[in-house]
Parts: structure tokens; C-alpha cells; sequence
């Protein structure tokens, strides 16, 4: 995978695990928040409609209080106002304290007066719960005591839930002793508290309660209050229902009272998180967006320039180039110490070639100077016998013949002796003299021979070890044609189109003439094939990419006896001498040298012939329009 792409993957990981840690703590956390001050919205809500209900009641608790302990009634309990219900208990006076029932009772419970009243038809009303002579001795609604007191609650009735309110029957001082009770009730107005409601936005329900076994407390003096159980929340849909059972004054439930609040925090809410997050999602992604365009300029493009360069110099010997960078960051510091290294490399490469190069000629030199010695020791005895040849040719004897030959009283008899004479001389002469001009072509020979080693190394010496442009072909012709005539006989050369087709390739042309020269000649020099027959090479070439470069690689097989492994690996060991030049350069040199042109030279088993294979690989040459 890419940095950039790798950059890119790392970004968008840490974008989507934000992400969704945001979406966690908002949704954990921050809505939670919103859902519980919309529970409390809604038990507000609840506790509102409950306060008034509360405060219907109250409204009642007044009057009651004002009736009971008024003189007028307590001289009526007391039997000594006999216009009291002419005058007082009239049903103008009962509309005017808005109570349908109106009732009075004894200290013991039995009924004195009482009426239920239609107030908008004045019309009297049976309710139920007012209808007997008296009210049960342990009835909450009856007073005990001569102390002020209020009792309020409510009560089930056949007309529905109504308040009602006590207070004893006191003077006007509001002391006894009690004369009884005075009762009112107003019924439960479930319009008046929905309209209230209603202001609040809220929907009120009233039913019957689920649980009939619940028990509340029972109706507490002085305390006006409607009792009810504990608010029971539950979602429905996009409201929150809170609902309480309604306890009577003997602490019966009456009626679930429901309220109902829209969830409008929460939705508010969410819809609020909901833009948040996308707005942090957007922002989100032009920040990273920012910060991968700013990582992907101020690192991950030096550092795709750095692996570009890397890879330029790998695959072109390019040793020149260079990053340059103007940096004071830890990227800078890293450029600089990419190229210090590179003119390290470059400065190691120079001196490791021409290290080679010089260790080449001194070896060079040494096979030079031992063949020369080698060639020297028998010149002298080539010498000495065209020497010793005409040495033998004796010309005094031939001189007097010739003399006595002109001598003008010569015989004719004498005269032919001496002409036989010097003819078998001069034969004989003849024959010497052949024999010392083939003794003087051998010495010709070997003295060309010798010219010719002094030549190459020559070459050698002065052709230098600048890289350039070299055709293989004509220094692999050159090299077949230095094989004598012996190395002819043995040696079947089979020299490939591909090899006349091969590109140009980059190296010193003297130096990997000497290599050419020296992997043709051990394979010259190898061992015969187990078989029998003539030891045959066959030179083949062809492309390759290898670590990014094109290379040309040249394949020199033998059909030798199969080699050993151990024996493939001393073929490059100093210590080895079988094959090598009789310029004095080996396998180990020509390996080390090749190395320093940026190619390489091995061995191993050859698969065609079942012997070895010498494999040459060098940089390709770059050539203008190629």
C-alpha cells in the first residue's frame, strides 16, 4: 500500500472513529440530558394540573369555614333561629357559593338540613352520598372537637367526583362547644380544568382507575389537598403520559388522572444533535481534508520524492541525482543526509571501481610479466639453434674449390669432381639454410605472440574506465578471435542472433573486454564432457528488469562435466587457479569488477548441456531516442 493512500486510510479512520465517539457522547450523554428535562417538563406539567385541582378545592374551604362558624348557624344548630332556613337557606344564596350541596349535621351524624342544588336551573339534585338521615359516626367530612378545623377531600358520587369541605359548627368567636357540622360540595368541573389545559398546551384525561386495590391515606384535618399516588411516566408515540390515581377521603382510588405532554424537548433536541453533527461531519472533513492536503505537501510528497529518487538511481545508475531539499524540518534533515549518503555512495562506487580496475592491471600485469618469462626462457633456445645451423654451414671449404676451379690447367676430370663437390655443398647449405629460416619464422611467431600480450595489457592500461555505450557483440568476436588454434579444435562455438540483436549496455569497454575474455577462455580451458567429443559454448543474450533496471543478460554454456555446488562456489574464491587468464586476471576480479559497473557476474548448473553456465548482467545503456 502507497503512503499517500496508507495517509488517506489513516485520515478517514480517525475521521470515523471521532466520529462515532461524538455520536456516542451525544447519544449517551448529551440526549439523555434532553430526555430527562423533558420528564421533568412533563412532571411539572402533571403537578400543574394537579395544584389545580388543589386550588378548586380551596376555593371551597372558605366558605365552608365562613358558614360554620358564623352566630347565625351556630344559633340554628342550636335551635333558637327558626328563620334561618327561610332566610339564610334560600337557593339564590346556595348559587351564589357555586355548591351543589349544601348540608348540615349533628355532633352525632344525623342530618339537620341539606339540599342538592342545580345551579344554573335551581333545581334540586340527588346525590347519592347525601341522601340518607344520617352520615356514618366515623365519616371523615364529620367534625370532632371544639377546635377550628377544615376537612376537604373528594368524594365519588352518582353525579360524579365532587370536592367537598367541612368545618365544625362554632360561635362566631369561633369556640364552642361544636354544634355540629356544616358541609359543602361542588362538583368535580372537569371543562374548567381541561381550558387550563389547554393555556399550557397540554391534553388532560380523567378515567377510571386500573388498580382497585390501592389504598391511599385518608383525609387529613386541616390539610386541603386532593390526595393522590405517585406520577407513573411512559412514552407513548411523540407524547409523555403521566398519570396518578386519585384517592377519595376514605382513601379509595377514584380516577386515573392522565396528563399528556408532547415531547417536543426531545425532538427539539435531536433534531438539534442531528445538525450539530452534520455540521461537525462537514467541518469534520474540511479539516481533515486541510490536514491530508497539508501532510500530503509538507511529507508525503518529499518522501514519494525520495522513494522516486531512490528508484531512479536504482534503476538508471543515476549516482547524480540529487533532493535538494530547503527544508529545517526532520524531512530536511533527512534529504541532506539522503544525499550526503549518495555522494558517500558515489565517492565508494568511484573508488571501489577503480580499485578494481587498478587491482585488474596489477594482476594483469603480473600474468604479463610471467608470461612473458614463460615465453622468453625457450626464445633463447630458439635462437641458439638457427645459430648453431649456420654454424654448420662451412663456406672456407666451397671458397677453394672455387679457387681451384679458375685455375686455367684444370683437367676436365678435376674440373667435374669439383663441380660435384660444390653442388652436394650447396645442397647441403640449401638444407641448413631451410631449416634456420623455420627457426627464425618460430621466433617471429613467439615474438608476436609476445607483442601481442603487451598490446592487450596496453590496452588495458590506457583505455581507461569511463562508462560508455558498448556493443557485446564485437568484444565477444574479438575474444573468439584470440583463441588459438589448439582452443579452435576443442572448442565448438555457438554464438546466438540474440546476441547480434542484444542493446547497447553501460560499462568500461577495455575492462569487460578482459571479463569476455577471460569467461571465454576457462570455458576454453575447462575439462572435456565425460562423453566424449568437442567441448561446445553457446552465447546467448536477452532483457530483463531486475530491482527496477533494465539489464541485458548474456548466458555462456558449457557442456563440461557437471559441477558441484562447493565447486560453483570456489569458482569466485581468490584461492582458486584452474581457468584463469594468462593475462593474470580470475574470476574473483572480473566478479568484483562487473559488480562496480553496476552489474553482476555468477555461475551455476547448466540446464541445456548438463554443465556451466557463466551468466553476465550489465546495465543497459540509455540511449538518446531509445
Amino acid at each position: 500500500m502507497s503512503l499517500r493512500r496508507r495517509t488517506l486510510l489513516i485520515g478517514l479512520l480517525l475521521m470515523l472513529v471521532t466520529a462515532v465517539a461524538v455520536h456516542l457522547v451525544q447519544y449517551h450523554v448529551v440526549y439523555p440530558r434532553f430526555l430527562e428535562l423533558e420528564r421533568e417538563q412533563a412532571r411539572r406539567n402533571a403537578e400543574l394540573v394537579f395544584e389545580v385541582v388543589n386550588r378548586e378545592l380551596a376555593l371551597v374551604a372558605p366558605q365552608a369555614q365562613d358558614w360554620g362558624y358564623w352566630d347565625a348557624t351556630y344559633s340554628y344548630m342550636g335551635g333558637t333561629n327558626p328563620t334561618y332556613e327561610t332566610v339564610e337557606l334560600i337557593p339564590s344564596g346556595q348559587q351564589s357559593l357555586g355548591c351543589q350541596i349544601l348540608a348540615y349535621y349533628d355532633n352525632l351524624g344525623r342530618r339537620v338540613w341539606s339540599r342538592g342544588l342545580d345551579l344554573d336551573k335551581l333545581t334540586p339534585l340527588d346525590i347519592d352520598a347525601f341522601r340518607g338521615d344520617r352520615l356514618p359516626i366515623n365519616s371523615p367530612l364529620l367534625a370532632e372537637g371544639d377546635a377550628p378545623q377544615t376537612r376537604a377531600g373528594l368524594i365519588d358520587t352518582n353525579l360524579g367526583l365532587m370536592f367537598v369541605t367541612s368545618a365544625p359548627v362554632l360561635s362566631g368567636a369561633r369556640t364552642g362547644p361544636r354544634r355540629g357540622t356544616v358541609i359543602m360540595g361542588r362538583l368535580f368541573e372537569i371543562d374548567a380544568i381541561r381550558q387550563i389545559a389547554d393555556q399550557n398546551h397540554l391534553q388532560f384525561e380523567i378515567a377510571p382507575p386500573l388498580d382497585q386495590q390501592t389504598r391511599g391515606p385518608r383525609l387529613e384535618v386541616d390539610r386541603v389537598h386532593v390526595a393522590h399516588g405517585d406520577l407513573r411516566m411512559e412514552n407513548v408515540g411523540n407524547t409523555t403520559r403521566v398519570t396518578a390515581v386519585v384517592f377519595d377521603i376514605n382513601g379509595r382510588p377514584v380516577r386515573d388522572i392522565s396528563v399528556i405532554t408532547p415531547r417536543e424537548i426531545s425532538a427539539r433536541g435531536w433534531s438539534a444533535l442531528t445538525s450539530s453533527m452534520t455540521l461537525m461531519a462537514l467541518t469534520g472533513l474540511v479539516i481533515m481534508a486541510v490536514l491530508l492536503l497539508l501532510l500530503d505537501r509538507g511529507v508525503v510528497q518529499p518522501l514519494l520524492r525520495l522513494t522516486e529518487l531512490a528508484g531512479k538511481i536504482g534503476a538508471d545508475e543515476n549516482n547524480n541525482a540529487r533532493l535538494k531539499f530547503e527544508r529545517e524540518d526532520e524531512i530536511g534533515e533527512l534529504a541532506d543526509e539522503f544525499d550526503r549518503m549518495l555522494d558517500r555512495l558515489a565517492d565508494t562506487r568511484h573508488r571501489l571501481f577503480n580499485e578494481s580496475y587498478r587491482t585488474g592491471a596489477y594482476e594483469m600485469a603480473g600474468g604479463v610479466i610471467a608470461d612473458l618469462r614463460k615465453s622468453l626462457e625457450p626464445l633463447k633456445e630458439h635462437v641458439d639453434q638457427p645459430l648453431k645451423l649456420l654454424d654448420r654451414t662451412q663456406t672456407a671449404g666451397m671458397q677453394m674449390l672455387l679457387q681451384e676451379l679458375s685455375t686455367p690447367n684444370l683437367s676436365h676430370h678435376r674440373h667435374m669432381e669439383i663441380v660435384q663437390m660444390l653442388q652436394y655443398q650447396t645442397n647441403e647449405q640449401s638444407v641448413l639454410l631451410a631449416e634456420a629460416r623455420g627457426e627464425l619464422r618460430a621466433i617471429r611467431k613467439s615474438l608476436e605472440h609476445l607483442q601481442g600480450i603487451v598490446t592487450e595489457y596496453s590496452r588495458f592500461i590506457t583505455g581507461g574506465n569511463t562508462l560508455q555505450a558498448v556493443a557485446v557483440r564485437e568484444l565477444v568476436e574479438h575474444a573468439l578471435r584470440k583463441l588459438d588454434d589448439s582452443q579452435r579444435q576443442t572448442l565448438t562455438i555457438d554464438l546466438d542472433g540474440s546476441v547480434y540483436q542484444a542493446p547497447l549496455v553501460l560499462a568500461a569497454r577495455e575492462v569487460l573486454q578482459q571479463v569476455i575474455n577471460l569467461i571465454i577462455g576457462q570455458s576454453a580451458e575447462g575439462p572435456r564432457p565425460l562423453a566424449g567429443g568437442p567441448l561446445q559454448l553457446r552465447i546467448t543474450a536477452g532483457t530483463e528488469f531486475n530491482h527496477g533496471r533494465s539489464m541485458v543478460h548474456f548466458r555462456f554454456d558449457d557442456n563440461r562435466p557437471p559441477v558441484k555446488t562447493d565447486a560453483l562456489k570456489a569458482l569466485f574464491e581468490r584461492e582458486w587457479r584452474f581457468g584463469d587468464d594468462v593475462a593474470g586476471l580470475s574470476l574473483p576480479w572480473a566478479e568484483n569488477v562487473i559488480a562496480s559497473m553496476g552489474g553482476k557476474l555468477y555461475a551455476e548448473a547448466s540446464q541445456p548441456f548438463d554443465g556451466l553456465v557463466m551468466h553476465l548482467l550489465l546495465p543497459r545503456a540509455k540511449i538518446i531516442g531509445d
